[in-house]
């Protein structure tokens, strides 16, 4: 037999066991030694992830392929085009009645060099350095992105594990409990309805193990995904979310940060400066190139003429104005475009960094509500019921159920956490650095 006050403590330690541990250090002080075991897994902190995201991510990889390529573009611009070299057979005497050569006189090469002139190679190169610049934006960008959704994912996964954490201490106590409960009741010192009652509370906490596992390898595979490994590939055990930003911090200050250093906005600002490049080209246009040639002569007949050469210089004639017109307009309207896509960059930045700013702020005031005021509050209903069970004005049901919700504003206090950490992410995203 177990006495009603033993029983009392068992059921206090369902909920107040697992809810000491939440408040107090983070995990990572209980999982650093099986951790640090094998350091070889990454997954333990969001700063391993990050590391081999750089380097292994298939999406970063193609961003940096690109920006490389875009780079050797800016090399290729500005120089001179191919010159041109050609060989030409003159003063051929065809056989009589034929068309086949019967005698050739003499036998021409010709090379010859077009030179853009008016700063054209410069305009071309300046189009290609910005639009090189625009590149590694993107790369920026599609860097920012991978990481803001590991950071997102691994809080997903560190609450995954938590909340599994929490849940398997609770079935413990609770499986010690439904046994004291059926042994009571075969006794005759206890009701049926506690005993029945501790088993529904088994079998629901089951329940959410299977979920909690579920989500486990869920966030393991998207990760793992992310990094190009394979799915069942091994991760360590998440240790900490990352801590939040002063609370000091500021919405202006913030959007004065993205202004500066937010690769969307830094791109639509480069494709602005080649825009102008090439609408300048255009208007150089107008003016006229030249080529110069030189022709090296050899005479079949030497007897009747030594060799020589002739010398050559053209230009272009600009005569195409209806053409010409044509390329202004087009150039005008995507310097226009371009700006236009900039403020268009500028207001969506500003509007989804407001958005992630007070999405922040409320879900910070939310988690101090729970940690401070209703946590507190549950757990001092619960010893309420406890007492009220130990004096025989109550059952075990009434105790389960304020123990459910302890346990539930635990999970909740979890999910804020893990929402936290989401708009967090999404703010450093789009300032482009970390906080």
């Amino acid at each position: 037999m177990l006495p009603r006050n033993r029983l009392i403590v068992a059921v206090a330690l369902i909920a107040l066991a697992p809810m000491a541990r939440a408040q107090s250090a983070p995990p990572s002080a209980s999982r650093s030694a099986s951790a640090s075991g094998d350091v070889a897994v990454p997954g333990a902190t969001v700063d391993q992830l990050l590391v081999l995201a750089r380097r292994l991510n298939p999406d970063v990889a193609a961003a940096a392929l690109e920006s490389e390529a875009a780079r050797a573009r800016v090399d290729a611009a500005g120089r001179l085009p191919d010159p041109t070299f050609a060989t030409e057979f003159k003063d051929i005497d065809r056989q009589r009645d034929s068309a086949l050569p019967e005698e050739l006189a003499r036998v021409e090469y010709k090379i010859q060099q077009s030179f853009p002139l008016w700063g054209k190679l410069q305009l071309q190169e300046s189009g290609a350095r910005a639009r090189a610049g625009a590149a590694r934006e993107t790369q920026r960008a599609t860097e920012l992105e991978i990481a803001a959704r590991i950071k997102t994912i691994f809080a997903a996964y560190y609450a995954a594990f938590e909340s599994g954490r929490v849940t398997r201490d609770l079935y413990g106590t609770v499986a010690m409990l439904a046994d004291v409960t059926q042994s009571r009741y075969a006794q005759g010192l206890g009701e049926q309805e506690d005993a029945i009652r501790a088993e529904v509370e088994k079998t629901r906490l089951r329940t959410d193990l299977v979920r909690f596992g579920a989500d486990q390898r869920q966030r393991a595979a998207q990760l793992n995904a992310l990094l190009d490994r394979a799915q069942d590939a091994p991760l360590a055990a998440p240790e900490a979310l990352r801590p939040l930003p002063d609370e000091t911090l500021e919405l202006a200050a913030l959007l004065e940060r993205a202004r500066l250093a937010n690769p969307t906005i830094g791109a639509a600002g480069s494709q602005i400066t080649a825009a102008e490049a090439d609408q300048a080209l255009v208007r150089k246009s107008w003016y006229p190139d030249v080529t110069l040639g030189v022709t090296f002569q050899q005479f079949v007949d030497q007897d009747k003429r030594s060799p020589g050469y002739e010398a050559m210089i053209g230009t272009t004639i600009p005569l195409q104005w209806g053409l010409r017109e044509a390329w202004e307009r087009e150039a005008a309207a995507n310097v226009a475009a371009a700006r236009r896509r900039q403020d268009a960059a500028d207001a969506r930045v500003r509007g989804d960094l407001a958005d992630a700013f007070w999405a922040l702020d409320g879900l910070r005031r939310i988690g101090v509500l729970l940690k401070d005021v209703q946590l507190p509050e549950s757990r001092l209903a619960l010893q309420t019921a406890l007492r009220g069970y130990e004096q025989g004005r109550s059952n075990l049901n009434a105790v389960l159920d304020t123990e459910q919700r302890v346990f539930e504003t635990m999970l909740r206090l979890l999910a804020v956490q893990v929402e936290q950490q989401v708009r967090l992410a999404e703010i450093e995203r789009l300032i482009g650095s970390d906080l």
